[in-house]
């Protein structure tokens, strides 16, 4: 559980934008581990984080999305 004083990396920001084409329709998500999240978050200019840890946020977001 986060403390009300730690902000979560992602509290940062005001808004997550995903890449809606094939993402989240017809089974074709891009969060499986075997996919290079990292890459794409170094290639944007991320370098807080390493990759376990973007596959982790990524896919936080993606299990909530689909809850909601």
């Amino acid at each position: 559980m986060v403390s009300i004083l730690q902000k979560r990396f992602i509290d940062k920001f005001e808004v997550v934008l995903l890449d809606m084409g094939n993402t989240f329709m017809f089974d074709v998500d891009r969060f499986r581990e075997s996919d290079n999240l990292d890459s794409t978050y170094k290639n944007l200019g991320g370098d807080e984080l390493q990759g376990d840890k973007v596959f982790k946020i990524a896919s936080a977001i993606f299990n909530q999305m689909i809850a909601d």
